[in-house]
Formats: structure tokens, C-alpha cells, sequence
């Protein structure tokens, strides 16, 4: 991802694997990305369900477990299973992973209240809840970095502003990968309605949004 993304500095590199699996025979690309990852497992003893590989190896107190979610593909679902694998790796749409700007992601986690398959942006969370949230965001950020200052009400103002602009940032972006994708995907799924949904709530917020201004 390196090719994409700035990577700051000192941060751990990131592996690149020159692998295509395909739909038609993805037991065998995924037994091939297991020899990159995890090349102690016996490819006899492992097993797979849709997207989902595991094995165990000799010792019966160690279960290993990966999941891929494949582009195109649905994530596997969730178990109930209370005992997890201990060694446990997963990728879920691990290509679109990678570092982001912090409003961006608050901004998308406040589009997504409004679902995905009934999408209704009454339930975008309104200026006041919105406050609350940012100003615990803030004061569990300043915790986590060992800052001793409060969390100042120009802090939440300027964050909260920077949140509803990337807000209308990812709904543009969405849209456009919702374009795409009914052009392009296989899965069952409206794309073409969903991007329209999103690019209309984009021109809906953008003259609100754009006359937000920055404390001084």
C-alpha cells in the first residue's frame, strides 16, 4: 500500500504479495497465499468454507485460524463460537486499509448511522450528539497520549467542523466507488441506487457544510 498512502516514518513495512486469486478456484489460491502466510501449516490439513480457512496442527491445544475476505467476495459470518482461535489472523477489505486522516474516519462513522441496504440520513447524528462524541473522542485521545490538558471547546468546535466536511468527502467518494461497482461487480447488490443516495446527500449537505468555519 505504500505505492498509494504516505507511510510516516519508521513504521513497519508492509508486505507485498503478487498473488490473483480467483473465484473458480479459490481453494487453490488461497492454499498459495498460505505457504506467504503461514508456511508452517500442513496444506492437508487445512480446510475451507467460502472465504474461510483453518487448521489445526499437532499440538490439539493450538488452533490456528485465517479469514479472507476476497475483493468481490462477502465476509464470512460472525460466529457464536465462545473459544476463538488463539492464533488468529484476519483480513476483512483489507484493500481499503491504510492510514487515513482522524476526521475522515469520524466523518464516515457518522454517515454510517444511516445503514447501508435502507439507507435513512435522519439518523445522522445531530450538531449536539455530535459534540458529545467528539469532545469523549478528544478526551480519551488526550488520555491514551498522556496529555494532562482538558479537552477545550474550541478543540471540539474545530474537530467537529473538520468531521462534517470529510463527512461530505466520503459521501462524494462512496458514490463514485458505488458507480464503479455497478459497472463492474457481480455481487447482488443496487449500486447504481446507492450511489445515487450518496452523491444526492452529498449536494444536499455540501452548502451547510461548506459555510462551517474554524474557530480562530
Amino acid at each position: 500500500m505504500a505505492n498509494y498512502i504516505h507511510v510516516p516514518p519508521g513504521s513497519p513495512e508492509v508486505p507485498r504479495l503478487e498473488l490473483t486469486v480467483l473465484e473458480a478456484a479459490y481453494r487453490e489460491g488461497a492454499l498459495r497465499l498460505l505457504r506467504e502466510l503461514r508456511p508452517e501449516w500442513r496444506p492437508e490439513e487445512v480446510t475451507t468454507q467460502a472465504a474461510y480457512l483453518g487448521s489445526c496442527d499437532l499440538q490439539p491445544d493450538h488452533c490456528g485460524g485465517l479469514v479472507v475476505s476476497m475483493f468481490g467476495g462477502r465476509t464470512p459470518p460472525h460466529t457464536n463460537d465462545p473459544s476463538p482461535p488463539l492464533d488468529d489472523v484476519q483480513f476483512i477489505d483489507y484493500e481499503y486499509s491504510g492510514y487515513n486522516y482522524q476526521a475522515y474516519d469520524i466523518g464516515n462513522h457518522f454517515n454510517e448511522f444511516a445503514g447501508v441496504n435502507e439507507v435513512d440520513y435522519s439518523l445522522y447524528p445531530e450538531r449536539a450528539l455530535q459534540l458529545q462524541w467528539l469532545q469523549a473522542y478528544l478526551e480519551a485521545y488526550k488520555e491514551f497520549k498522556g496529555v494532562k490538558a482538558e479537552v477545550s471547546g474550541s478543540e471540539v468546535q474545530r474537530l467537529y467542523v473538520q468531521v462534517n466536511q470529510f463527512a461530505l468527502a466520503s459521501h462524494f467518494f462512496w458514490g463514485l466507488w458505488a458507480l464503479i461497482q455497478a459497472k463492474y461487480s457481480k455481487i447482488d447488490f443496487d449500486f447504481l441506487g446507492y450511489a445515487v443516495v450518496r452523491l444526492n446527500q452529498y449536494f444536499k449537505m455540501k452548502p451547510g457544510v461548506m459555510g462551517l468555519t474554524l474557530p480562530e
